[in-house]
């Protein structure tokens, strides 16, 4: 099967299906941002995150749910987190999600 009959591509590109997945991926992303909270696991974050794709419609995962906070945001995409950390009052966190299916087909970046 050639790269067009699997992914939405050349002709089974459809820009509205894209823009769906967009507005579906920010909805997670600030679904997301609202929910996490100093005090919570790594963990924590990670299933509420996995609960909200499928939620809104994911039907398969592209690549793991990683949430990620503090020092565990330096890390590269394949290395595993260090521990189940809490976020910390001055922490950030990093969210990435590779979902698939009817309503996600798109990872995002929102300039700040």
């Amino acid at each position: 099967m050639d790269a067009a009959a699997k992914q939405a591509v050349g002709s089974r590109y459809v820009i509205d299906s894209m823009k769906l997945a967009r507005d579906k991926t920010w909805e997670v992303v600030d679904q997301l941002r609202a929910a996490v909270r100093p005090g919570m696991f790594e963990s924590e974050a990670i299933a509420h995150c996995e609960k909200l794709l499928i939620e809104l419609g994911m039907d398969r995962i592209w690549h793991p749910v990683l949430v990620r906070f503090g020092e565990n945001t330096l890390k590269k995409f394949n290395q595993r987190s260090d521990g189940d950390p809490r976020l910390e009052d001055d922490d950030i966190f990093l969210s990435i999600s590779g979902s698939c299916g009817t309503l996600m087909k798109a990872m995002w970046v929102r300039p700040s």
